[in-house]
């Protein structure tokens, strides 16, 4: 059974933002995977589940629309009434997290 790594006060690297860009299904995937590394979300999220993808970004004051699918439609993310790019919204959700705001989603 392969160990688990246990990530405590990191962030997501440049490197790893760049893994997060895609479009539709793909961006919901790769949120929910960094979601899940930083211990928000206990467990994958997909296509058929995106509310809690939904509450991970609104627990960072971060509303999105998540399109999913393979529409090749991206998501959208705002903060307020203001539409943000998504390095945006992760840039924010990191900067959090880094200050200790760590909520448990799913």
């Amino acid at each position: 059974m392969a160990e688990e790594k246990k990530i405590t006060d990191e962030i997501l690297s440049d490197e790893e933002l760049e893994q997060v860009a895609g479009g539709d299904i793909y961006q919901m995937e790769d949120d929910s995977k960094n979601f899940k590394r930083l211990g928000v979300l206990s467990q994958f999220v997909n296509d058929h589940d995106k509310n809690a993808l939904v509450a991970a970004f609104a627990a960072y004051g971060i509303t999105t629309e998540q399109h999913g699918g393979y529409l090749g439609k991206d998501n959208k993310y705002f903060l307020g009434n203001q539409k943000i790019s998504r390095e945006t919204a992760w840039q924010i959700v990191n900067t959090q997290w880094a200050q200790g705001n760590r909520p448990r989603v799913l």
